[in-house]
């Protein structure tokens, strides 16, 4: 049934190029804009406190994103494939980056981490 739903989803989203999220979303969830590919620009609320698996996954277009200080978790694969990723930016008040988040991003070169 998921994997119904993503694909059917999935052709509303193939055109994405920018997503700004309203103050009232707390979650984002499993699979929400995978493979995405032209999604360029990702404005998260300051709300938002869970990113969920795989997200974000293959959404290759993605060049930064910033994580605001609300979210606590960034769950398994949650922007795993962004391959154009070059700039992110962790904020206080995350406590758990799960396994495979950032794997495959490979342009990855700034990481910012709160001290």
């Amino acid at each position: 049934y998921f994997a119904t739903l993503h694909k059917i989803l999935g052709l509303f989203f193939t055109n994405l190029k920018t997503i700004t999220f309203p103050d009232t979303i707390k979650e984002i969830g499993k699979s929400a804009f995978q493979d995405c590919s032209l999604l360029e620009n990702v404005i998260l609320p300051h709300n938002i406190s869970i990113i969920g698996e795989q997200a974000f996954q293959n959404c290759s277009s993605i060049q930064e994103i910033t994580i605001p200080s609300t979210v606590s978790k960034i769950s398994t694969r949650a922007f795993y494939g962004c391959s154009s990723l070059s700039e992110l930016t962790l904020n206080e008040g995350l406590q758990e980056i799960s396994y495979y988040a950032f794997s495959n991003t490979t342009a990855l070169k700034n990481i910012t981490i709160p001290a």
